[in-house]
């Protein structure tokens, strides 16, 4: 197969020099060899700006971005900004591909004449040892609409993730990731989804997700566990803005369920900025579920007013009982 168009993969990285040499060389050594490469450093203090350059002389088909730290979200930003291809995929830094996953995603892309095409993964541990898994994804061809409903189920995360994806450029063309928040895929796939007339997903395990204890995904506890709220609440009022009925009363269940498990959890927060982001999620999710459920009944409004006292009580409540 003769590859014309042009496949920019953004890689972004900060403190992996472990795992970036396999990275690096699983995207090298692609089958699909029309690719531009781009390598984002983000400050990184350890040796991951050494190896990109040393990468940069060895293949000419790689960028390198030095910058400053900013977060992931930044960095995928600083990607998209410089990439010219046609199409447009990520592969997070501690992580690794299969060596025909463009080669297939880009066949699978034209033969459905698809806007995105994606693949399930392979969930290994740091050793390589493969941790079971039961994945949603399987061999079929579904609309944008028909994908943002996947986005609601218990295994959403396989069609959240960016990672196991190849995109047209034109479903992310103007897309910003959010700078400083943790789920960053979250907060813009609903767009992506519904931009693509066509989407298409392959059972294949052609991406290796690493699954390692220092990662960003495993620390999102305390306070930071509230930020997948912002990007849903983004997302719910996307979908009011859009007339999109169903998906709003869906998620709104969703949203409130998220929000009651996790606000659950925090307390004992006593540091200022803490304070005040915890003050910024429970109004931001008071705001956005007052205007888009169906309706709100009087406990729910007395709940919502006063988040803090409220959760208290219940925690209070719950030590009582034991």
């Amino acid at each position: 197969m003769e590859h014309r168009e042009l496949i920019s993969i953004i890689i972004p990285m900060y403190k992996v020099e472990r795992y970036l040499e396999k990275c690096i060389q699983s995207v090298v050594n692609q089958t699909y060899e029309n690719l531009e490469i781009i390598l984002v450093d983000d400050g990184s203090p350890d040796r991951c700006p050494e190896i990109c350059d040393e990468w940069a002389k060895k293949d000419e088909r790689i960028k390198v971005i030095h910058k400053e730290n900013g977060g992931i979200s930044d960095a995928r930003n600083a990607g998209l900004a410089a990439a010219t291809g046609a199409y447009i995929g990520f592969v997070d830094s501690d992580d690794y591909i299969e060596t025909n996953m463009y080669e297939i995603l880009f066949e699978a892309l034209k033969k459905e004449n698809a806007a995105i095409a994606m693949c399930d993964c392979e969930i290994v541990s740091e050793d390589g040892q493969v941790i079971e898994s039961k994945s949603p994804i399987v061999n079929e061809v579904f609309t944008g609409i028909q994908g943002l409903h996947k986005l609601a189920d218990n295994d959403g995360w396989y069609y959240v993730t960016l990672w196991n994806k190849l995109c047209a450029r034109k479903v992310l063309e103007g897309l910003k990731f959010p700078k400083g928040r943790v789920y960053e895929d979250e907060e813009i796939v609903h767009e992506v989804f519904f931009r693509a007339d066509k989407i298409v997903s392959l059972n294949q395990k052609l991406y290796n997700y690493v699954q390692r204890k220092g990662s960003i995904t495993k620390s999102t506890s305390g306070i930071k566990s509230l930020d997948i709220i912002e990007p849903l609440c983004h997302r719910l009022l996307f979908y009011k803005e859009h007339g999109l009925t169903e998906l709003c009363s869906e998620l709104c269940r969703n949203l409130r369920a998220v929000y009651d498990n996790r606000r659950m959890q925090i307390y004992g927060i006593d540091d200022f900025q803490g304070r005040k982001r915890l003050k910024e999620v429970d109004k931001l999710f008071k705001a956005t579920y007052f205007e888009c459920a169906k309706s709100v009944s009087r406990r729910d409004k007395l709940k919502y007013e006063f988040p803090s006292i409220w959760f208290a009580l219940c925690r209070m409540k719950i030590k009582l009982k034991k």
